[in-house]
């Protein structure tokens, strides 16, 4: 009798198993555990509003985690990636669904090889208030919503940027100031995320579907707004989506997958002194790094082989923090 990891294996080109319908279980985490913080990142919100928050996407690549947030949960959700945005192909998606119910039916079974976690979602209803285009004619669907784009690395060099700008707020009293330092910064960091080529080639400014947040003013109050930084196998960005978190007392939510130990050489397990270069080594290394706030599950994913291991920390757990730096 074959194995069931043979059987995945085997449909591992089907639509069932695609790494794409993973983020969806993501998405379902994230509903469940932060209902409070997603109320306060709410598009219902106003602008001047103190509650006004954001969920910050760590490399969101297309965007298919904030374009859900946004047009199926009212989440105001910000990708943070030097990839451009592309959301056309989910609304297509949903178009084609809308307009064959008997297909969107069918493809909510979770037993066969054609599941698709967005028919799950349309037939649920999540998309009633979009217009099909099926009275007019025609194909081009009007009402979605699209995420914001702070097209930045998420790395060190935002990190140490946004720790200057609360140490100069705590030294003023004007706390909408914006040092020359941010701006010099934003300017760097945007054309080294223009420059930036993480998918081989360069992409085209005008394929960018996201809303682009490129003033230094803009996406400094973006980043001050954020309520939980998030990351869906963030690369690189990894490490820097914790400390960022921890920079703005704000919570965590990641899915580590890939290593990168040539980008990081220096990087050791504290308890074993052992080279980052496993993607076990990494969960280890990252769980040792804010042990006092560090939450540790797993995500049901189909195949044996994807990387589902989630570490998040909640917002009570930000006191342990201050308490932590509180101590000589």
């Amino acid at each position: 009798m074959a194995s069931s990891s043979a059987g995945r294996e085997k449909n591992s080109s089907t639509r069932a198993y695609s790494r794409k319908n993973y983020v969806y279980k993501f998405r379902d985490f994230l509903l469940k555990t932060y209902p409070d913080i997603l109320r306060k990142c709410s598009d219902d919100n106003q602008v001047s509003s103190n509650d006004n928050g954001v969920l910050l996407d760590v490399a969101g690549g297309k965007g298919t985690l904030s374009w859900l947030l946004k047009n199926c949960d009212n989440v105001n959700s910000v990708v943070a990636d030097p990839r451009i945005c592309k959301f056309d192909r989910l609304g297509k998606s949903v178009l084609y669904l809308k307009q064959n119910p008997d297909v969107a039916s069918d493809r909510t079974r979770e037993d066969k090889p054609t599941y698709q976690p967005l028919a799950t979602l349309v037939v649920d209803g999540f998309f009633d208030h979009i217009n099909d285009g099926s009275d007019d004619g025609c194909n081009k669907i009007s009402g979605f919503k699209k995420p914001q784009h702070l097209r930045l690395l998420v790395d060190d060099q935002l990190v140490h940027a946004m720790q200057r700008q609360g140490a100069d707020t705590a030294n003023t009293d004007n706390s909408t100031t914006s040092p020359s330092s941010w701006h010099e910064y934003f300017d760097n960091a945007s054309r080294r995320a223009r420059e930036a080529m993480p998918l081989g080639y360069r992409e085209l400014e005008d394929d960018n579907q996201g809303g682009a947040l490129d003033k230094a003013d803009e996406a400094l109050h973006t980043l001050q707004s954020v309520k939980l930084v998030v990351g869906f196998h963030p690369d690189q960005a990894t490490e820097a989506c914790i400390d960022l978190a921890m920079c703005l007392g704000v919570p965590f939510c990641i899915v580590p997958c890939c290593v990168f130990p040539s980008a990081f050489p220096d990087r050791r397990v504290k308890s074993s002194g052992e080279r980052v270069n496993r993607y076990r080594s990494l969960i280890q290394y990252l769980k040792e790094k804010v042990p006092w706030c560090m939450r540790v599950t797993e995500l049901e994913f189909s195949s044996d082989t994807a990387k589902n291991i989630l570490l998040y920390s909640l917002p009570e757990d930000m006191m342990c923090k201050e308490i932590v730096d509180q101590l000589p």
